[in-house]
């Protein structure tokens, strides 16, 4: 009799199981996700991956612009265990190495089955991303200020001293999103208004100047210290700090 129950019990048990992991896979291919790369890389050779999970994974494949990708590597993984009465959910992390890529977008295709007692079918998913060729440099930007000055004498008696500040490109690479940020003075020195100036685009050989105003009251004495820090970025969209 307790055998008959026991026995009884570990069959309401599988059932259960088999019936919870039917749910989820029953006439359904495997789940697919984690497609890579995407985005936009700077290299001409990169992985292509996709992870395929469900029960019975078999015949995953990977193609890029339509070929088929060969050369792959499979690694299994059972995140729930192995389960020693019925079909396991596994992982299959799929990997194709790819060399020689020309710029522009590329379209991943991954495509996987599953055959497992609950059931069959056939999954699909899709991804792009971009390569660009370009290759990274820093601009060349310097700083220079010009003689502090006062804007009128309404802004002199309102201690609103002006000074421009101009950011040149010496290089030969073109600059964009420049900014300068005033971060530090001293003897009682404050920034008017925003710290930061925008300087958009400089191109190579080319000049821009902003205008920063600071409070300098009577008490600064005739000069005092002002640490810029400045940022930008190269064609690649690489962005770059410069200590200006």
């Amino acid at each position: 009799m307790l055998l008959a129950t026991l026995m009884l019990a570990i069959g309401l048990l599988f059932a259960l199981n088999a019936s919870n992991q039917a749910k989820a896979y029953t006439g359904d291919g495997p789940a697919i996700y984690g497609l890579a790369p995407t985005g936009t890389i700077n290299t001409t050779s990169t992985s292509v991956e996709a992870y395929f999970e469900g029960m019975g994974v078999q015949n995953t494949t990977l193609t890029l612009d339509g070929v088929l990708l060969t050369g792959c590597s499979v690694t299994v993984s059972w995140p729930n265990g192995i389960d020693p009465w019925d079909w396991s959910v596994e992982v299959d992390h799929v990997r194709c190495p790819v060399t020689g890529l020309a710029g522009g977008i590329h379209t991943i295709n991954a495509r996987g089955e599953v055959n497992s007692d609950y059931g069959t079918g056939t999954s699909y998913d899709t991804a792009t991303f971009n390569v660009s060729t370009c290759t990274p440099a820093k601009p060349g930007l310097t700083l220079n200020a010009a003689v502090p000055s006062w804007d009128s004498y309404s802004a002199y008696l309102a201690r609103d001293l002006s000074v421009d500040w101009t950011i040149h490109n010496t290089g030969s690479v073109d600059a964009s999103s420049v900014t300068l940020t005033s971060a530090s003075n001293n003897n009682g020195v404050t920034i008017i208004g925003s710290p930061t100036a925008s300087y958009g685009s400089i191109a190579a050989g080319a000049s821009v100047t902003r205008r920063l105003h600071y409070n300098v009251t009577n008490s600064t004495g005739f000069s005092w210290h002002t640490v810029n820090t400045g940022t930008g970025s190269d064609a690649c969209g690489t962005p770059y700090t410069y200590p200006v």
